[in-house]
């Protein structure tokens, strides 16, 4: 159940850079946009993530919708071409981006070929760009994890899942990396978090369970394995975790 590193697509940003026309950053009147770039709406793209992609943050949706006569309440279509206008400071930021992208994937060829102190130098690199790049946190926390720097991961997870709460799998890492200190108690609770946001995390059930039990506490893990069988009955970690619950009932 190790977590695998994931490449950050580039195609959005770099779209939008190579695409700005009206003769580049220019000085313009206040309120107007120093370019007006299209992007063509791909499958599950909606206006909050759209803008997400093109300004770091979703609280623009509404007046991008509005700029191009839509309903923000309805996502755009596949396909539709949609108008992005950029302030002088936006194309900073998408500089910024783009470059902390560039660096980002860089740390991820390293990582996989096995050049973990590599890794982190560029990952390190590519947050001093983009301090909102969240995935650059997390793999930062993988190859921390994959270095044995247990205590480092748990750092960055922790700022980072205040950042994102709403990721299952920030929280996932984070009880990973406390139950790999020993910190059984305290990977639990961030067991559980993950489980509040996503209650069929497979990876997230089956570690609390084993937490359960480094505890002591059976009668909780009998309960938590008979949860996660309910949810995975024939994978290879369906035997582990019946094996496991058949050993606890052997004690009753």
């Amino acid at each position: 159940m190790n977590r695998i590193y994931t490449a950050i697509l580039l195609s959005t940003l770099a779209a939008a850079m190579v695409s700005c026309g009206g003769g580049g950053r220019k000085s313009v009147s206040t309120g107007d946009p120093a370019s007006v770039v299209t992007h063509k709406v791909v499958p599950g793209e909606s206006w909050k993530s759209i803008s997400e992609d093109f300004y770091g943050s979703a609280a623009r949706a509404e007046a991008l919708a509005d700029f191009n006569g839509a309903d923000p309440a309805v996502s755009p279509s596949p396909g539709k071409g949609i108008r992005i206008p950029l302030s002088p400071k936006d194309l900073d930021i998408l500089d910024s981006r783009l470059d902390a992208a560039a660096i980002y994937n860089e740390g991820l060829d390293l990582a996989g070929k096995g050049d973990y102190a590599g890794a982190v130098i560029k990952f390190r690199e590519a947050l001093e760009e983009d301090t909102d790049l969240h995935e650059a946190s997390f793999n930062l926390a993988v190859t921390y994890q994959k270095l044995g720097l247990q205590s480092n991961a748990e750092t960055v997870l922790e700022d980072l899942v205040t950042k994102e709460p709403g990721n299952a799998e920030y929280y996932f890492a984070l009880g990973n990396t406390r139950f790999h200190q020993g910190h059984y108690s305290n990977a639990a609770r961030a067991f559980r978090w993950a489980l509040d946001v996503d209650p069929g995390h497979l990876q997230s059930l089956y570690a609390l369970a084993v937490s359960q039990e480094k505890m002591g506490e059976e009668s909780k893990a009998k309960g938590t394995w008979r949860k996660y069988l309910k949810l995975d009955s024939d994978s290879e970690w369906a035997d582990e975790a019946r094996a496991r619950l058949e050993t606890l009932e052997k004690k009753q």
